[in-house]
């Protein structure tokens, strides 16, 4: 399930898919995401938005196998849906897993105009170490199958788990973007494991 958002004068330069984050951090981003998404179709892009097969408005579970495979499928279906479109030039943006989900659509398709990452997560690995601690930090510890991770917002079963642990940018093979934007936290250094990645493309950092 998505919204595409259109410039209201029907004039479109662009389409940008925003790909969201999982969990309670989706949540917490879905009204900057709305209204960035406005912003830029007044800006003359045309934008899409939307759930994760198993999340949100879409259908299927959360608890469903091969949840990875599904997800990002999912941003293969959004970004070619917008391509369809016809628009003349394409840009993914994620924020946090959402960024290396974009990542790694920007990679498997080629060609892509744009990226932004937004505070990624640089692998499965050491997204999933956060969701353990965000769910120790509220709810203590997990007393429950020790392979699988109830998160907050969200349950990775033990087969997702497993999948997402493998998921790397560093060893995604091939080009990212013509262009790309990534953008860190305050006071927060740039992950050298990702400028290692990024070595010789075009790149913003803000």
């Amino acid at each position: 399930f998505g919204w595409l958002h259109l410039p209201e004068d029907g004039e479109v330069r662009g389409g940008v898919v925003l790909c969201q984050p999982l969990g309670i951090e989706a949540i917490c981003v879905y009204f900057s995401y709305r209204l960035l998404a406005e912003r830029l179709a007044g800006l003359g892009l045309a934008v899409l938005r939307f759930d994760y097969d198993g999340t949100g408005d879409s259908s299927g579970r959360e608890t469903d196998p091969d949840r990875l495979e599904v997800w990002l499928d999912s941003v293969a279906a959004a970004t070619d849906l917008l391509a369809g479109t016809g628009v003349g030039a394409i840009g993914l943006l994620g924020i946090r897993i959402g960024a290396l989900f974009a990542a790694h659509e920007a990679v498997r398709r080629g060609g892509v105009d744009a990226l932004v990452l937004w505070d990624p997560n640089l692998s499965g690995k050491g997204f999933l170490r956060e969701q353990k601690f965000l769910r120790t930090l509220g709810l203590g510890a997990d007393v429950g199958d020790s392979a699988a991770i109830e998160a907050p917002g969200i349950r990775f079963e033990a087969d997702t788990v497993k999948e997402l642990a493998d998921l790397e940018l560093a060893t995604m093979e091939g080009p990212l973007a013509d262009r790309t934007l990534v953008l860190v936290p305050p006071g927060r250094s740039r992950p050298r494991a990702l400028q290692r990645r990024l070595e010789g493309l075009e790149v913003e950092w803000q």
